[in-house]
């Protein structure tokens, strides 16, 4: 296994690059190794701070051009690092010239080499919180879905929730929920159908927000270049907290953080630049619009086939069950703004079915009805 010590040693690894570019196999292994070598993570942060700021650059580059300005700095840095000025006199920053026009001005970027810093002189604020950051700083290894396609792309996670993604949109979770909360990381907008647990609260992170819930219908938008967060409630309640306040709540700091209550039609907007929560009623109806998934399904007496595949072709998700067996079942209901798991906990109650959800598919059990 290659040894991974210096700044260097990280931005000419292939899979160092492969994690910065969201590859889930490259992500898996940077997040343990980050987990077991507390003592490398400073230079690892550098190194991943560095890699983003080259990622990020309005002009696009090629593969080439990338690695052509890693070495550029690697090369500075050797350099710097051989000719180190006493510690009484004071660094002054090396610009990272380019020959692109995109590196000049107010939004040129500030390598100091010798304490490893990267500083980035757009204003005097910390750079916002991307969704990368927050995917290598969970505790387990994580799955990823992406919309890019301008349809809604619904997933089931395991406990039963579903999250419809719009375009441009991208969710990462872990197979199985472990542990206090179910955790969720969310770039771009999504519309959540949280199945109802007291005992884990569900929370997604996006940005510098928490949302913390415990089993309702809301919908998130909070994209990485977005000078804003939204969170807009349908059913249920949900609190919203600023990221820093929320964290200090497992180190003990404080008992609970100062956050945002919200009911339905409720929202609340999170200012990226001041970091404050501002509450208020839901002024753009599209937020808490009903999805295409959501809507109201009222049977009387048919059988439970036609309804699972309402709701299959409604969710646009798999659900697989023996139709032989369930064509005999009769239900009558009448849902409206239910979440899936109640949708799919009724039906299965009506009918002495059980179901579960492996790898975003919905297994239904159930011994059949007879006539």
């Amino acid at each position: 296994m290659a040894h991974y010590q210096h700044l260097e040693d990280f931005l000419r690894d292939p899979s160092f690059q492969a994690w910065i570019d969201g590859d889930p196999e490259a992500t898996a292994f940077w997040t343990a190794w980050r987990r077991e070598n507390p003592e490398h993570q400073a230079v690892l942060d550098q190194a991943k701070a560095l890699m983003y700021t080259v990622r990020r650059q309005p002009v696009d580059l090629s593969d080439d051009e990338v690695r052509q300005e890693v070495q550029h700095l690697v090369t500075q840095f050797r350099q710097r690092k051989q000719t180190e000025r006493p510690e009484t006199e004071p660094l002054e920053p090396v610009v990272w010239w380019n020959r692109r026009v995109w590196l000049r001005g107010a939004a040129s970027i500030l390598v100091v080499l010798g304490l490893g810093f990267l500083l980035v002189r757009q204003n005097s604020r910390p750079e916002p919180t991307v969704y990368r950051q927050l995917v290598s700083e969970a505790p387990t290894e994580l799955l990823e879905k992406t919309n890019t396609n301008r349809e809604p792309l619904t997933l089931v996670l395991a406990d039963g929730s579903a999250i419809t993604l719009e375009q441009n949109s991208r969710i990462s979770y872990p197979k199985q929920f472990t542990g206090s909360f179910r955790e969720v990381y969310l770039s771009g907008e999504a519309f959540f159908e949280v199945a109802h647990n007291p005992g884990k609260p569900f929370l997604v992170y996006a940005n510098e927000t928490v949302t913390k819930v415990l089993g309702t219908s809301f919908r998130i938008r909070a994209f990485d270049t977005g000078p804003e967060v939204a969170v807009a409630v349908r059913t249920g309640k949900v609190s919203v907290y600023p990221k820093t306040a929320f964290r200090k709540t497992t180190s003990g700091t404080v008992q609970e953080p100062a956050g945002v209550l919200l009911i339905p039609n409720q929202e609340v907007v999170f200012n990226r630049k001041t970091e404050q929560l501002q509450k208020g009623r839901v002024e753009k109806p599209e937020l808490v619009a009903i999805a295409t998934h959501v809507q109201e399904l009222d049977v009387e007496d048919v059988p439970v086939t036609q309804v699972l595949e309402k709701l299959e072709k409604a969710y646009g998700i798999e659900l697989v069950y023996d139709k032989n067996r369930l064509e005999k079942c009769p239900i009558t209901a009448q849902f409206s703004d239910e979440t899936l798991a109640n949708k799919l906990e009724f039906i299965c109650r009506a009918i002495g079915a059980t179901y579960q959800v492996q790898d975003g598919r919905v297994l239904i059990q159930s011994p059949g009805c007879t006539p």
